[in-house]
């Protein structure tokens, strides 16, 4: 739940370096991975793309970046 808790209030964060590690943990949600695949920075939809918790739709979205 702590983790769940960080992650929500998290993925928002100005410091990319922190988006990225939300968007690599394996127990970030798809919710929260669909959310930053919209990312300005490339290094955290490149993260969201190697997640397999990444949905079809998100990694569509990817693809064409």
């Amino acid at each position: 739940m702590a983790v769940f808790f960080c992650v929500k209030n998290r993925k928002n964060n100005e410091n990319a370096k922190v988006r990225m590690l939300i968007a690599s943990h394996h127990n970030t949600s798809e919710e929260v991975l669909s959310e930053l695949s919209k990312d300005a920075n490339h290094d955290v939809r490149w993260e969201v793309a190697r997640n397999p918790n990444t949905s079809a739709e998100a990694l569509a979205r990817l693809s064409r970046d």
